[in-house]
């Protein structure tokens, strides 16, 4: 199974010691620091400069220094000694094949590819912009809105002025609007018994008339209360350096 280029995952056997290059063999047994791997199955790359410290199994000859890695033989060249068991910066004479590990610095991942490519906007808490972020100016008084598709800017109402609302819009009512509704008239009246007005009779006398209920209401224009004001938290959006 590969393993991920970090720390001492890469650690294995070399097939020579005296002072030339470190030949890959096996990986080193597990330890208290866990499994190791070769630098093949840790995403070393070819022509990469790495880190690395090598000791013996006795741990009396050490070397700490920067090396090449070649995959077609793979092998570690000892390009730079930084320090080793002899007090100095050349390479160590091994009597014995070294563990060698190698470290990452720093990792494929964090190398190759940036937290945050140019160009990435994000929302801050923050009434500046971080270190690297440049604070964008173009959107102002808005309210956020999650979506599937693709990344949109609308709406022509602020969000200031949206939220300060405490009422809905007048409104006039007409017989348009009025639920359908009839009126009920007194059976007395339909006789022509009733005071209302004058009726046919049940006979056929009497004169016919209209007949309607009284009119009431100012057919003024109303609204209705409500309350808009929430609770907010404001946030900049910047834009990636």
């Amino acid at each position: 199974m590969t393993q991920p280029l970090f720390l001492n995952y890469c650690k294995w056997n070399s097939l020579t010691g005296g002072t030339g290059n470190f030949l890959v063999g096996t990986a080193a047994a597990t330890d208290n620091a866990g499994a190791h791997d070769i630098p093949q199955n840790c995403s070393a790359i070819n022509g990469k400069l790495y880190r690395y410290y090598a000791q013996s199994a006795d741990g009396s000859q050490t070397e700490l220094g920067r090396g090449t890695y070649s995959s077609g033989t793979p092998q570690l060249a000892r390009t730079q000694v930084i320090a080793n068991s002899d007090g100095t910066t050349t390479p160590v004479n091994f009597l014995t094949v070294p563990i060698v590990d190698l470290f990452p610095t720093p990792p494929v991942s964090m190398e190759t590819v940036p937290a945050f490519p140019s160009g990435t906007y994000m929302v801050f808490c923050n009434t500046t912009a971080p270190p690297g972020w440049t604070k964008d100016f173009s959107f102002n008084d808005r309210a956020l809105k999650i979506t599937t598709g693709t990344v949109t800017a609308g709406g022509s109402n602020f969000y200031s002025a949206v939220m300060a609302q405490t009422v809905v819009g007048s409104d006039t009512p007409t017989a348009s609007k009025m639920f359908s509704h009839g009126h009920t008239v007194p059976s007395e009246a339909a006789a022509g018994s009733g005071p209302i007005g004058d009726f046919m009779q049940a006979d056929g006398t009497g004169s016919p008339g209209a007949i309607g209920t009284s009119f009431a209401g100012g057919s003024n224009a109303h609204n209705h209360t409500i309350l808009m004001d929430m609770a907010y938290l404001s946030m900049i959006l910047a834009v990636k350096n």
